[in-house]
């Protein structure tokens, strides 16, 4: 009897050994994944941008004549817009003033920085960061 209660807990052990070593491979598979995106959203930050720039594209401008402003609002007294990328939840506010021949686009994820591009008729464009 003391022979096959040996064998009895082998197999066992090894289950156990098994399926420590699956759990922690699984776990490595993940951290990794999790060390990938954040390495990917650190090094390449022009892609969420990108990512803005093109819904803002798709969005329809709001004219900046009829405003309470004088040429352009300041951004944080013009109209956001939430939208779910991709990349994340970002505001987008879209404005334009005919007579200047010019739209503002402006794309902040925390509402503190806030990233604009001007788009002139002629095709010139700037770009600018806003801090609040």
């Amino acid at each position: 009897m003391k022979g096959r209660h040996g064998w009895v807990s082998v197999p066992v052990l090894v289950l156990v050994v098994i399926l420590s070593l699956l759990l922690v491979r699984h776990q490595v598979s993940l951290n990794d994944s999790h060390l990938w995106q954040t390495q990917r959203a650190q090094y390449n930050p022009q892609s969420v941008w990108q990512e803005s720039y093109q819904a803002l594209s798709a969005m329809s401008a709001t004219a900046g004549e009829q405003s309470h402003c004088a040429g352009f609002c300041r951004p944080q007294d013009g109209h956001w817009h939430l939208a779910r990328l991709t990349t994340g939840q970002f505001w987008l506010q879209k404005q334009r003033i005919a007579r200047l021949g010019v739209e503002r686009w402006c794309a902040t994820a925390d509402q503190q920085r806030v990233r604009c591009w001007w788009l002139y008729d002629n095709g010139e464009q700037r770009s600018l960061w806003l801090q609040y």
